[in-house]
């Protein structure tokens, strides 16, 4: 089924990952749309939870879709979840499956080989979702110390007025949560796609040609140029010498499972 579910800790590089994907023409992934979020339920359900991330997104800046093909976003976001609850309000079922997420997504981007949602908070359901024959699981992992320093500077600037920012203001809570997320990823590893970060920004050509091969799709439209490494070890210089000894107190086995030495 090419319905496509993008995930990984936040400021693992899951935005670089969508951008990447939706730069080829058969690929549209949408923007934390959250909509495989409540998939299982009944339709009123479903509806109700598409209706509240409508009111979650009105102050966004940005599209959630891929590309520019909304209007402004204040009405282009709410405009395509209506278009899609309005297809998916012609599943045959009573309860939203899979099929009708991506029937909803496909009336949206009909040109489309694979649709699908890019959405962080997805990695704590991956152990269900990847058990589904009718989604493909991408993970993307990074340096658990490089997330930790992107997480607390996002948390002391844009999160900051965020309720979710409280999440991410101390080191400690971001590496238990990147742990968190690694065992999870791990727990699933032979039912998804997994990206290495560091991987993909240092040698993007092979890490295309590999996701072109998984999804049946040419390489060659993967704008592979536009990648650089130039956010890679910056906990070096972004984390004081206390924050990265917790880290590597809490997060060191698995950063060491992990290959980051």
């Amino acid at each position: 089924m090419p319905l496509l579910l993008l995930t990984g800790h936040q400021r693992s590089g899951t935005t670089i990952l969508r951008i990447l994907l939706n730069s080829h023409p058969e690929i549209s992934i949408t923007n934390e749309f959250n909509n495989l979020d409540r998939v299982g339920s009944d339709r009123v359900t479903y509806t109700v939870h598409l209706l509240k991330r409508i009111w979650q997104l009105r102050r966004r800046r940005d599209n959630f879709s891929p590309g520019a093909r909304n209007p402004s976003p204040w009405w282009g976001n709410p405009y395509c979840i209506l278009r899609y609850m309005l297809r998916v309000q012609f599943t045959p079922s009573w309860r939203i499956g899979f099929p009708a997420a991506e029937a909803g997504l496909r009336s949206l981007y009909p040109k489309s080989r694979w649709v699908g949602d890019k959405y962080p908070d997805y990695i704590w359901d991956l152990e269900s979702y990847s058990r589904s024959r009718d989604l493909t699981c991408m993970v993307i992992y990074r340096d658990g110390r490089d997330v930790v320093s992107s997480a607390l500077e996002k948390a002391r600037t844009t999160w900051k007025s965020e309720r979710y920012g409280r999440h991410f203001d101390t080191a400690e809570k971001v590496a238990r949560r990147w742990i968190r997320a690694v065992e999870i990823m791990e727990r699933c590893s032979g039912r998804i796609i997994r990206i290495r970060y560091e991987r993909l920004i240092a040698e993007p050509a092979d890490v295309a040609g590999e996701i072109g091969e998984r999804l049946g799709v040419d390489p060659a439209f993967f704008p592979v140029d536009r990648i650089h490494s130039a956010s890679r070890g910056k906990h070096r210089s972004m984390l004081t010498p206390r924050e990265l000894a917790a880290v590597n107190e809490i997060a060191g086995p698995a950063l060491a499972r992990l290959g980051y030495g």
